[in-house]
């Protein structure tokens, strides 16, 4: 089972955390109350998990454009000090 902990990844920027723990919370409940009694297999917390995983897509995003933005500037910034010399 889950914690009700967010994760650290999550944890560390503010937009996903409620989400997260809605979906632990449902998958918790699910898997107590349904899984573990043999009343089914199939995960009743689909819309929550769709929720995280597109809150967590962005935040994704969001990391792959600014390390994309200080590498340019790094990149920029040793062109204009070769440049100079």
């Amino acid at each position: 089972m889950f914690s009700n902990k967010p994760s650290s990844f999550v944890s560390e920027n503010t937009k996903c955390p409620k989400l997260e723990e809605t979906y632990k919370a449902c998958f918790n409940d699910w898997y107590t109350n349904v899984f573990l009694k043999g009343k089914g297999l199939e995960n009743g917390c689909r819309n929550e998990w769709e929720d995280v995983k597109a809150c967590m897509m962005i935040l994704i995003n969001e990391k792959s454009l600014e390390i994309s933005i200080e590498k340019g500037e790094k990149e920029t910034e040793w062109k204009i000090k070769n440049f100079d010399e």
